[in-house]
């Protein structure tokens, strides 16, 4: 049995203001999402400025 996957990065970004996050690239998903696939994994990588904090 073969199994096919598509890597979909949604990631947050700043929308003008500062303290305003948006969700970018939810049209791919959205897309993949009404056509049958399902979501399997979810991973979640720090930004740079998490990781600079962390230090």
């Amino acid at each position: 049995m073969s199994r096919k996957f598509k890597v979909v990065p949604v990631m947050y970004a700043a929308s003008g203001d500062v303290y305003t996050l948006k969700l970018q690239n939810t049209e791919a998903l959205a897309g993949l999402l009404s056509d049958g696939w399902s979501v399997m994994r979810t991973d979640v990588l720090p930004d740079s400025a998490a990781k600079a904090s962390t230090r």
